[in-house]
């Protein structure tokens, strides 16, 4: 297709088409996964306590594999975070996750949001979360790249607050970043186990029915997800190319009109 050989209408149009393409394809090389995924915590563990309406929470991921995951675990009214450590206080691990960038790129997880508070005028605090080998219990989450975080307190009850809030990066165009669910063992055997939390229930959970009890609580595979792909840089030019011949098609329309009225 020669440029100079069309109208000037139809070769500028077409000059800004391939122009915003070229750019595209600079900025976009190739698709980035974009999620929106959400997980229910309701595979109870625990060997009294139960949820309010059968589900503790919810853990939110958003984001882009090829870059960042922001993770938000919100739960429930009457349940809270139990740090398992010894004595009246101390240390413990509350939450279990695993992620993956699919090639082993480094990958980087902070904290986000509030990380601290307090709780019958005692403070607790979120540590950032580790990587590991974690097996919370005997092989309940049996993940080979998991992450855990931690919270310190000396909280009746060891509890921490929620929501809980952290970003996972290091994935890329090659190597996007995968939420790992494993089948767990134990307290989960035969389920897809996405990710665990240990949970305290207070046993007063609004309107909803719970029982008070404190132990493990796992989520399933993503019960929602909607996820899309930025549109290539081949998709845009068709799309573009579309535009500007619907555009020129317009405008032989149009010169033809002033043509007929001219001869007239």
């Amino acid at each position: 297709m020669k440029l100079c050989c069309l109208p000037s209408f139809a070769g500028a149009a077409m000059i800004g088409a391939l122009a915003i393409v070229g750019s595209l394809a600079t900025i976009n090389g190739a698709q980035a996964a974009l999620v929106d995924l959400t997980y229910n915590l309701g595979l109870n563990g625990m060997s009294s306590g139960t949820c309010p309406g059968g589900v503790c929470g919810a853990v939110t991921v958003t984001g882009d594999t090829t870059s960042s995951l922001t993770f938000t675990i919100d739960l429930a009214t009457g349940v809270s975070f139990h740090a398992n450590h010894s004595g009246s206080s101390g240390t413990g691990t509350f939450f279990y996750f695993d992620v993956t960038d699919g090639g082993g790129n480094p990958i980087t997880v902070a904290l986000d949001g509030t990380t601290s508070g307090t709780i019958g005028g005692k403070t607790w605090s979120y540590n950032p979360p580790v990587s590991g080998d974690i097996k919370p219990g005997t092989g309940n989450f049996p993940g080979t790249d998991d992450f855990s975080v931690t919270c310190t307190n000396a909280t009746s009850g060891k509890i921490c607050g929620s929501p809980l809030e952290f970003t996972v990066s290091g994935g890329s165009v090659a190597n996007p970043l995968v939420i790992g669910a494993p089948l767990g063992g134990g307290l989960f055997a035969g389920d897809a186990i996405a990710f665990v939390a240990d949970l305290s229930i207070s046993g007063s959970c609004g309107d909803l029915t719970c029982k008070a009890g404190t132990g493990l609580v796992g989520s399933g595979p993503g019960i929602s997800t909607r996820m899309s792909t930025v549109p290539e840089p081949s998709t845009w030019a068709m799309m573009l190319i579309g535009f500007v011949g619907l555009g020129y098609a317009g405008y032989r329309k149009a010169s033809a009109g002033r043509a007929s009225v001219a001869s007239a």
